[in-house]
């Protein structure tokens, strides 16, 4: 059965990704009469969302075929599927693209994932020079990406450094 309103298509995406069933959420998705931004937002983050970051990036292709125009939540997801899987190049491709391409300004979410993609990697002074270089203040969601991807690689001195600002940012966060 096809689903004509955009808005019930969405939240039911939306509330099978949140419950953690990603087939009916794209069952849903697939049937809409015509998916909307929110609706490839919502199918592409469920997919990064729950580690199926090629999935999302097929989606992302697939959004772009259609021309429906990626704005701030696609890349959040696109961005975050890149640091799921490591994909270095092509996150920071994404990002590039972002701002050249799209003319979309990256919110500190975008910066976000693109330090946890950064630590990830293994390029842990790449990540702390992007939070330097941020236009604004860095979120205790960035000091977490830097302080487990110090973890990972056990940059014990770079992990104080990110304990520090987290704890700062929450105090009582231990």
């Amino acid at each position: 059965k096809c689903v004509k309103d955009s808005v019930v298509g969405n939240s039911l995406v939306d509330m099978y990704a949140k419950c953690g069933n990603i087939k009916p959420a794209r069952l849903v998705f697939d049937r809409m009469e015509k998916p909307d931004e929110v609706s490839w937002n919502s199918v592409i983050s469920a997919y990064a969302m729950h580690g199926l970051a090629n999935k999302a990036l097929c989606m992302f292709q697939r959004m772009q075929q259609v021309q429906c125009k990626p704005d701030k939540l696609t890349f959040v997801g696109v961005l975050s599927a890149c640091s799921n899987i490591g994909l270095l190049d092509e996150g920071q491709a994404y990002f590039t693209a972002m701002i050249k391409d799209y003319g979309i300004e990256p919110s500190v979410e975008h910066y976000t994932c693109m330090v946890g993609l950064l630590g990830r990697s293994g390029n842990l002074d790449k990540a702390l020079k992007l939070i330097m270089e941020m236009p604004f203040a860095p979120t205790i969601m960035t000091w977490r990406a830097m302080l487990g991807a110090c973890a990972i690689f056990q940059n014990v001195e770079l992990g104080r450094v990110a304990a520090a600002h987290t704890r700062n940012i929450e105090p009582q966060d231990e």
